[in-house]
């Protein structure tokens, strides 16, 4: 994946951009049928056409009864609106999913995992992989299944075969496993654990053999009262060896400029020269899938966009989106742009539109006291 930075643009001018060049893509997503919040989504690149899909979460209501499990597929130059894809099967008699993800791996998109809410409101981890039959009927068809089953994970593709899942939730607690799916042989593979704190929520991408994973909330137990979930600084730069996909030599990175963000889009991509990892929007805090913080206060959607250089080894910052948004998945790029897909908003409304931006070459980040 490429990208083009847009170089030397002034405020003004990096908006009259992007809204010139939003007016000549030549192709947008369409909006979703209905909107939808902690969606997964792919992009799969056919040799007849470009695949799109997304689905699942929750919607408007941003209820336990507003899970979903169906979705939408879009395939560029044969639809003009999103086709339905049925739900996946249920899990344990709970159908909807949240925190799932979905990735395109071996020539086809898969999604992974996820929880479900029962009546009592008892969050179940979800171990299945599923993979996307597009045919001339879409459906699912169930392809393996996770040892430790997570949700709220990071899953990232390794040589178009791989799925690293690093850190996220599982049942009833963060488990700190890099567990590494063989998507040709269906075998599970333990990687070097996750050096931080267990976390859920966290994002990050993958670029050659390096990953920059960031964010999300690890667990504080007071010495009186319940467990909180706290917002998670920590950024771990791990590199695959290339003798032995198990091993990773992971290394600390600083904090994240504009400090911790929770469910954040992100993607790992090529820049000119320059192997980058994208952080975009996300939330200020840790929150239920209603979009109310756990500690009582709503979550902020953010705006802001940073990456971390591979090659420099250092983090830099971004011209923000033109909305804020957080909830979030995936972070996909398209013809040298980058597409989040649904959402919440500032006033953690469901989205059902895909908000494209152009990543500007880097700028000064604002300072902190």
């Amino acid at each position: 994946m490429s990208i083009a930075l847009t170089m030397g643009l002034s405020p003004d001018d990096f908006a009259a951009m992007s809204v010139a060049g939003a007016a000549a893509a030549s192709k947008e997503l369409p909006p979703l049928p209905e909107g939808r919040s902690n969606n997964p989504a792919a992009r799969l690149d056919g040799s007849s056409a470009t695949t799109w899909f997304t689905g699942l979460g929750i919607g408007p209501g941003k209820t336990r009864h507003d899970l979903r499990a169906d979705g939408w597929l879009f395939r560029e130059g044969l639809d003009a609106e999103w086709q339905a894809v049925p739900g996946l099967p249920a899990y344990r008699g709970l159908a909807g999913r949240l925190g799932s993800h979905a990735v395109t791996v071996d020539g086809a998109i898969h999604v992974i995992g996820g929880y479900t809410v029962a009546e009592n409101h008892e969050e179940r981890s979800t171990p299945g992989i599923y993979r996307l039959e597009i045919g001339p009927q879409p459906g699912w068809r169930r392809v393996s299944q996770m040892p430790v089953p997570v949700d709220d994970s990071v899953a990232l593709v390794y040589e178009d075969r791989y799925v690293f899942l690093v850190s996220g939730w599982s049942d009833t607690g963060n488990v700190n496993l890099v567990q590494v799916w063989d998507s040709r042989e269906q075998a599970w593979l333990q990687a070097e654990p996750w050096p931080g704190q267990p976390v859920f929520g966290h994002a990050g991408g993958l670029v050659g053999n390096r990953m920059v994973v960031c964010g999300g909330a690890g667990i504080r137990y007071p010495v009186d009262g319940p467990r909180q979930f706290a917002a998670s600084g920590q950024c771990w730069l791990g590199t695959i060896r290339d003798d032995d996909l198990r091993r990773l030599d992971w290394r600390p990175l600083p904090t994240m400029p504009g400090g911790p963000r929770y469910r954040a889009g992100a993607v790992g991509l090529q820049a000119g020269d320059t192997a980058l990892v994208v952080f975009a929007g996300g939330a200020d805090r840790p929150y239920n899938y209603d979009g109310q913080g756990y500690d009582g206060n709503p979550a902020a959607a953010l705006a802001t966009v940073v990456s971390f250089d591979l090659d420099a080894g250092r983090w830099q910052c971004h011209r923000s989106m033109t909305e804020a948004r957080m909830d979030h998945r995936a972070l996909l790029e398209d013809d040298g742009r980058l597409v989040l897909i649904g959402g919440m908003d500032r006033r953690r409304e469901v989205l059902g539109s895909a908000l494209y931006l152009e990543l500007s070459s880097p700028l000064a980040c604002p300072t902190t006291d």
